[in-house]
């Protein structure tokens, strides 16, 4: 469920000009957001420090692509993180798709119709307000057929045949390598390192549209920058497309959830008993857009801190504080096991499964040595189907 939020043009803050900020599409990753919410194509965007999550991402995507291109001791050379690398070691390589290409930059011009490709590297796009760019991670050709397939570390967001991601590549390879018709996948990595996949097929009336909604969202795009130079602020939209906009710290809708919390938290509890099904799940989403942007205000308050200390109102002040925290390091089990003895390891430590080698996580289940900690946790989840 999303809700549309109309902030009126009194509530901008100061007027900027294109030399400002110029405009910059955004990139293919970004569409199904700016589809949802064209605001999210105006704001500024903020750069973030790299999630975690993120960072695990980037790195087991890199390991494909060396490892495809040169081979599998190189690339897991490249990894310093020990879980990270014991992560990429168990990845099934032979699956993916025999002669297709790692890693293919793309731009499309939805106004021109021209697709082309890209050299560079880590995804590096160059700010345009003409191209959308994209990167596919693997991608190939044959019989007048292109098969993209991008490559998740993470759960399912959206379907291979839903997502602007794919749709958008498609088009671009499409057109690129002059196919009429596209194969796409979502390659979603399970922990023992095999892939589940989501595909969908496209054919040239499906990629024609595309191209037509693609130019539909430029002008869209255009318009609402245009306007937004004049004082007057797009639409936005709230809801989970929130989650990851790097506009988020800037965005009058993001700002008006928390004012509508922070209020009236006393008489939360009251509220949500009263309010339907329905509404309680609206206000649930809008908590979840409210709680990400206060772990984005946490980071840039350490920031700054970090360059300055911050008067308190009661006399104390915010900065940065240094201590250290200990482990110890993966030469100990050994150390113990050996100046001591295995017994005396077993008794200092828990085995980890993160990370852990396929192999042996598989024989640990076989005896019986793998226990299931049931926990309760809040989680969105699809409603089971009546019978």
């Amino acid at each position: 469920m999303e809700s549309t939020i109309v902030v009126s043009s009194d509530e901008s803050t100061t007027k900027i000009t294109e030399a400002d900020r110029p405009l910059v599409l955004p990139t293919a990753s970004g569409l199904d957001r700016t589809f949802a919410c064209i605001g999210s194509a105006v704001l500024p965007r903020v750069k973030d420090a790299q999630t975690k999550q993120a960072a695990r991402g980037t790195t087991l995507h890199r390991f494909v692509q060396v490892a495809r291109e040169k081979n599998r001791a190189d690339a897991l050379a490249e990894i310093d993180d020990d879980d990270l690398r014991a992560q990429a070691a168990a990845i099934d390589l032979d699956s993916l798709p025999l002669g297709a290409e790692s890693e293919v930059a793309l731009a499309y011009n939805p106004m021109t119709g021209e697709a082309k490709r890209l050299d560079i590297g880590q995804r590096e796009y160059p700010e345009s307000a003409d191209w959308f760019y994209g990167t596919a991670d693997l991608i190939g050709v044959a019989n007048d057929t292109v098969y993209v397939d991008d490559m998740k570390t993470g759960r399912a967001v959206v379907a291979a045949r839903d997502g602007w991601q794919l749709r958008f590549l498609a088009v671009a390879a499409a057109r690129y390598m002059g196919a009429s018709a596209a194969r796409v996948s979502f390659r979603y990595l399970n922990s023992d390192g095999t892939w589940r996949q989501d595909s969908a097929e496209f054919d040239g009336f499906d990629l024609d549209s595309f191209a037509d909604d693609l130019k539909k969202l430029y002008l869209r795009i255009h318009a609402a920058y245009r306007a937004y130079l004049a004082g007057v602020m797009p639409d936005f939209a709230t809801g989970s497309h929130c989650t990851y906009c790097k506009s988020q710290p800037v965005c009058p809708a993001q700002t008006s959830i928390v004012r509508a919390f922070i209020p009236s938290l006393g008489e939360l509890v009251t509220k949500l008993e009263a309010m339907t099904p329905q509404q309680r799940g609206q206000a649930y989403e809008n908590f979840k857009v409210a709680e990400g942007l206060m772990e984005t205000a946490d980071k840039a308050f350490r920031a700054l801190a970090a360059q300055e200390e911050i008067p308190l109102s009661n006399g104390k002040i915010l900065k940065e504080v240094y201590s250290q925290r200990y482990k110890a390091n993966s030469g100990a089990a050994l150390f113990i096991a050996n100046t001591y003895n295995v017994e005396t390891l077993a008794a200092c430590s828990d085995v980890k499964l993160t990370g852990m080698d396929p192999s042996i996580k598989s024989k640990l289940e076989q005896a019986g040595l793998i226990e299931a900690v049931p926990f309760k946790q809040l989680r969105a989840v699809k409603p089971k189907e009546k019978k």
